[in-house]
């Protein structure tokens, strides 16, 4: 995830040479509400913007196949 801390939208580059078919994009603010959900389907790179939410600390959660991951992810104005 890039950039971070991020102004307000930020980039998921995969890495690597797997191939994840689908991969599921969650992001949750502090007290665990879901502010976003999304896909990247067959992409290696993929924006994805909070510009309606305000400043602070966002947990993105990535599921593709059996490997989960979740970044903390700042986003400043």
């Amino acid at each position: 995830i890039y950039p971070n801390p991020a102004p307000g939208h930020f980039t998921i580059l995969k890495n690597g040479d797997q191939g994840f078919g689908k991969v599921q994009v969650e992001v949750y603010g502090m007290v665990g509400d879901k502010v976003l959900t999304s896909q990247m389907t067959g992409e290696k790179k993929h924006e994805f913007s909070l510009g309606q939410f305000p400043a602070g600390l966002y947990f993105v959660k990535v599921v593709a196949d059996d490997c989960i991951e979740t970044i903390k992810l700042i986003v400043t104005r």
